[in-house]
């Protein structure tokens, strides 16, 4: 013992220093507490009081390597690093990192409170009862402390403790309740005028230093509150726990629900009052082989058995089903891994009692033979002169583990030992289990994979307790709601825990006592919108594992968690001056928590990782989340990938504008590349941003850009209603006033797609007089929009006025400087000759705008020059040319997102399908286009499909169904052209159905609204039948050829050919003229019949 006064080492026995002469205190050389003379124990922290020769020995050895560690070099430091040779001093630094920082962790809380100390400060002086209250609370401190949990303070007669704070170890609550079990016990037993009462709560708590010291180490939050009601609502003798304690232990301990209103608490908590451990506890389905298995070889005597499976998986049901089933099966009980012989001292005072002196070693010893030095070593009881003075530490723990494996031979012959998280005991009882001596006992060890090192299990038989498969887990949760269960139900459950038996229990649980489930057709499954919870004992599992890693694997994890995509490149970058990450990289890959694919890391479980980014406070979190955006930002460049990261890592920690630059930007890249599925999430991304950010107009300069071009995308994709909005907005973050008034032009261009045009128009010809002289470039494109607004309308000559605008102010520089807007001008001018039918101006100026997008990036105008190009070349009869480019405009409309184009091309290659007879798929296709010009609003493109489709059901006999399609369409235009068109094919169909009058007046009107309608081949076919019907045979068969020579399409050629026919045999002449024509439209007809399957349909109809 050393005096406090001079430093002299005197032998333990003595009162007063031999050197000095003054009074020895029995002071902790671990914390310097104070201790009663009697005590061989600290009170305070639990360290042995007396330091023994083995101890001296360790602590000269700890002293010689820290001397080492700082001599060594950094290259001899980063070596020892990569061999894994510093992985348990990281372990040991750990605990005092962890109690620094703060987290988030689901813990159980223990309050325990004595009663009866008012009748004791009657009988006892007032420092004697401090010295017997301290003694009790440090006492039932120990008890804590053995269960694995945390003391958290003594707050006047009661102690408060954590569970899973600050380390985690699966069973937290369990240990928690057993804990509050154990502390009455040992009140019972060793104190009459005392009581104690218990509240016991679980939940998610924070918990760190609140300052920088140690000791602050603490829990805060609702749980601990919980927690403290229960204990105040206690009576003497009574646990009281909350819903999560008994939803979690209740397959345990038995519990009854009480009727308890917690003070303070506006929600009612359900409250229950703990009856005891249960007497048979459900044996998980599925383990029979391994019960079977585990029995067949201790039957043999004297056998070694280590059962190894992850957190849940049933080892310690195992062990504990096997030491019910089994009457020669000794449960030890375990102690904290920081005591000594803890397990050791258990098993033997299990037999030889508590009270253990130094008179009781003494008898013991000589009862059985054995040395009452090494016998009193494993209980911390010196003797004077004891020759553990005179011989090393190797010696004195040899010769300890021979007195160990003697007297429990003796006092367990054939029977069988079984230690549960045997990973978890002290060292030294360890050694004792697994060392090679003859043992006159058998052995049963349950281990936590991954927690020990197997290499010492050799003389071992392993039994490794896996995962249940999908099978096992149906049966298993058939069992636990005693009803089979839907397939899909157990898939999912099965997915969520991963077949873990502890987490599918609690789950299952979980969503029982929440009404989750629902019986349908005899099997039970999950109610529709179910969340799935994350269930408490689940995440105390996963930090247990979690909790055994060195400190720098765990930041690892930590910022791994924070990444959706966990990129190599920025986690190296993270970490690179830090040594100690690649070995942490490389343990976690052996330990099976993540994988790597290149570039990527996963974690094994998306569970995994959720519960590491949910332990990180807020503040750490926008910490990390701002780091790993600077690392992003910097190595980006133009990687989608990474600019994704950065945006999403900058999103996080609440940097809103610098997300939105990053999604901005990813969004811009995917558009140059034509992935327009991904650059309108991204710009949505973006534009939420903005949102959040609630940016100025002069914030970032950059975001009137992004609202044009997101707008337009969404104009491409024909959501068109929502691009409105959008150019509204852009308005919003410009002063420029052209920029306004191109944002404004977008706004009628969209009005244009809804069919709104006289909006449309006006403000067209407000903002070409803004770009008049100022902006030539936009002054042409406002003039192909105007052009295209006439065109939609069918005004012909109002939209040739712009033609001849255009090609006025269309220059070399435009032509070749900024071949973009001089493509908008070409497209305006073909789409405007090809309405007034002069296919060969409109198939050069069309011909011209494919040659030009070829130069051009962008393949939506080379798709726009594609489709224009083609439907001319049908117009001039170049069918086959027409359908290939249709074709191909399909694929560049698919490929872009463009739905508007999809569905153009899906209408065009209708026409060509339906003249060649395939009329069901023709039907099938010009439907589909219907539906997404319909869906998009666009006024313009249903109108035009629609008269397509009324124009076939027409020429294939569905006159009446044909004919109200055209009536609807009638009453929502306003052209004349349009409605001379509508007028002229709702007159074909009279004349099919035999109704010549009315035909006849329909005609007329058409003639009247437009002139032109009458060299349109629908208007010649029904005037000669007219004609034909009035007797006038000559004027008849005059028209019906004319019809034939002008005809373009096949559809028009074939129509003529069997008008032209039934005239001609009505007419009944001879005439060698007429013979001629016959022959010509006969053979044309046959000629067509072998292209196109459609002519016997038109012959049916036509005649």
């Amino acid at each position: 013992m050393k005096c406090s006064n001079c430093g002299f080492e005197n032998p333990a026995s003595f009162k007063f220093c031999g050197e000095c002469g003054a009074k020895l205190k029995n002071i902790c050389p671990n914390c310097n507490f104070e201790n009663p003379p009697n005590f061989k124990f600290c009170g305070e922290c639990g360290n042995p009081l007396t330091i023994t020769p083995k101890q001296k020995e360790l602590k000269k050895q700890e002293e010689t390597k820290e001397k080492e560690k700082k001599e060594t070099t950094p290259e001899e430091k980063k070596e020892e690093l990569y061999e894994g040779k510093e992985v348990e001093k990281i372990t040991e630094t750990q605990k005092e990192k962890v109690k620094k920082e703060g987290e988030r962790r689901p813990i159980s809380v223990l309050f325990a409170d004595i009663s009866g100390f008012t009748s004791l400060s009657e009988k006892l002086d007032p420092e004697e009862l401090q010295f017997f209250i301290g003694d009790v609370l440090r006492k039932l401190a120990d008890i804590v402390k053995r269960n694995g949990g945390y003391v958290d303070k003594f707050i006047g007669d009661e102690v408060m403790a954590l569970f899973g704070a600050p380390f985690a170890y699966g069973n937290d609550t369990e240990r928690a309740v057993r804990t509050a079990i154990e502390m009455m016990d040992f009140i019972r037993t060793n104190y009459q005028n005392i009581s104690l009462h218990c509240g016991i709560g679980t939940g998610e708590a924070v918990v760190g230093s609140i300052s920088e010291r140690e000791k602050d180490y603490t829990a805060m939050g609702d749980t601990v509150n919980i927690a403290k009601r229960l204990e105040e609502e206690s009576s003497s003798w009574e646990i009281l726990v909350d819903e999560n304690t008994f939803l979690l232990t209740k397959h345990i301990f038995d519990y009854k629900p009480v009727d308890v209103k917690l003070k303070g608490k506006e929600k009612d908590t359900k409250v229950y009052l703990l009856l005891g451990p249960k007497k048979h506890q459900v044996v998980f389905i599925g383990r029979e082989k391994e019960i079977e298995e585990i029995n067949r070889i201790l039957d043999k005597k004297r056998s070694r058995i280590a059962i190894l499976g992850e957190a849940g998986t049933g080892v310690s049901r195992l062990i504990k089903t096997i030491a019910e089933q089994r009457s020669d099966v000794f449960l030890a009980k375990l102690s904290s891994k920081n005591e000594p012989y803890g397990v050791i001292k258990n098993i033997l005072t299990s037999v030889i009692g508590n009270q253990i002196d130094q008179k009781k070693i003494l008898e013991i010893a000589e009862k059985f033979d054995l040395s009452f030095h090494f016998l009193g070593y494993i209980f911390g009881i010196n003797f004077p002169d004891s020759i553990l003075n005179y011989i090393s530490p190797e010696k004195i723990e040899e010769e300890t583990l021979k007195v160990s494996n003697k007297i429990i031979s003796l006092l367990f012959k054939d029977k069988v030992i079984a230690i549960d998280n045997f990973d978890k005991i002290d060292h030294q009882s360890q050694n004792i289990f697994i060392s090679n001596g003859e043992k006159e006992f058998s052995v049963l060890l349950g281990i936590e994979k991954g927690g020990f090192d197997e290499k010492k299990l050799k003389d071992f038989r392993i039994i490794y307790l896996q995962n249940f498969n999908f099978e096992e887990t149906k049966k298993f949760i058939s069992q636990i709601l005693e009803s089979d269960i839907d397939e899909q139900t157990a898939k999912i459950i099965w997915e969520r825990t991963s077949g873990n038996p502890l987490f599918i229990y609690e789950l299952v649980e979980l969503l029982r006592e929440n009404n989750q489930f629902e019986r349908v057709n005899g099997k039970i499954k999950i109610k529709e919108n179910t969340k799935i919870p994350k269930a408490i004992g689940m995440t105390q599992v996963i930090l247990s594992r979690i909790d055994k890693l060195p400190q720098s694997a765990r930041e690892v994890l930590s910022v791994m968690s924070c990444l959706d995509s966990i990129h190599k490149d920025i986690i190296e970058r993270f970490f690179s001056s830090k040594p100690e990450y690649l070995q942490s990289l490389k343990l976690l890959k052996e330990k099976d928590i993540i994988r790597e694919e290149y570039p990527f890391f996963f974690f094994s479980q998306n569970i995994l990782k959720e519960i590491v980014y949910e332990t990180l406070l807020k503040a750490k979190r926008i910490e990390i989340h701002s780091a790993l955006f600077e690392i992003a930002r910097e190595i980006c460049k133009d990687d989608i990938t990474l600019i994704l990261i950065a945006g999403e890592q900058a999103e996080k920690s609440e940097r809103f504008k610098d997300a939105f630059l990053m999604y901005k930007k990813a969004g811009e890249i995917s558009k140059i590349k034509h992935n327009i599925k991904n650059a309108k999430e991204y710009f949505e991304k973006a534009l939420n941003l903005l949102q959040k950010a609630h940016l100025k107009i002069d914030e970032i300069s950059e975001v009137y850009d992004f609202l044009i071009e997101y707008g337009e995308i969404l104009y491409r994709t024909g959501e068109i209603d929502r691009a409105i909005e959008i150019f509204e907005k852009s308005r919003n973050f410009s002063q420029d006033e052209i920029k306004l008034a191109i944002a404004k032009r977008w706004i009628a261009d969209c009005l244009q797609i809804k069919g709104n045009f006289e909006l449309a128009e006006k403000i067209y010809l407000e903002v070409l007089q803004i770009f008049k002289n100022r902006k030539k470039s936009e002054y042409i494109k406002t003039l192909a929009l105007l052009c295209h607004l006439f065109v939609d309308k069918s005004l012909p000559e109002e939209a040739i006025k712009y033609v001849n605008e255009l090609l006025n102010s269309i220059d070399n520089e435009i032509k070749t400087e900024n071949q973009d807007i001089y493509a908008e001008a070409l497209n305006a001018i073909g789409r405007a000759y090809f309405l007034v039918q002069d296919y060969e101006k409109a198939k050069k100026f069309f011909g011209e705008l494919y040659d030009t997008t070829l130069k051009l990036s962008d393949i939506r105008k080379r798709g726009i020059a594609t489709i224009n190009y083609g439907a001319v070349h049908y117009m001039l009869g170049n069918h086959d040319t027409a359908l290939l480019l249709f074709k191909e405009y399909l694929e560049i409309a698919k490929s872009i997102m463009d739905v508007r184009g999809e569905a153009l091309a899906l209408a065009n290659i209708s026409q060509i399908l339906f003249e060649r007879g395939n009329i069901e798929k023709a039907m099938e296709n010009l439907k589909k286009s219907i539906d997404i010009f319909e869906k998009i609003g666009d006024e313009y493109g249903t109108r035009e499909t629609k008269y397509m489709l009324a124009k076939m059901k027409i020429f294939i006999g569905e006159t009446e169904e044909g004919r109200k399609i055209i009536e609807e369409l009638y009453k929502k235009t306003d052209s004349n052209y349009k409605k001379a068109e509508y007028e002229t094919l709702i007159a074909l169909s009279l004349v099919l159905e035999g109704k010549f009058a009315p035909a006849k007046e329909l005609l007329k009107q058409a003639k009247e609204k437009y002139e032109n309608v009458q060299n349109q081949t629908e208007f010649k076919i029904t005037l000669s039948r007219i004609k034909l019907n009035e007797n006038e045979f000559e004027e008849a068969e005059k028209i019906a050829e004319e019809s034939f020579e002008k005809a373009k399409t096949e559809i028009e050629k074939i129509i003529s050919c069997i008008n032209g026919i039934k005239i001609i045999k009505a007419m009944n002449l001879e005439l060698v003229i007429h013979k001629d024509k016959l022959e010509k439209y006969q053979k044309t007809l046959e000629n067509l019949s072998q292209k196109v399957g459609l002519s016997q349909e038109m012959l049916k109809v036509f005649n």
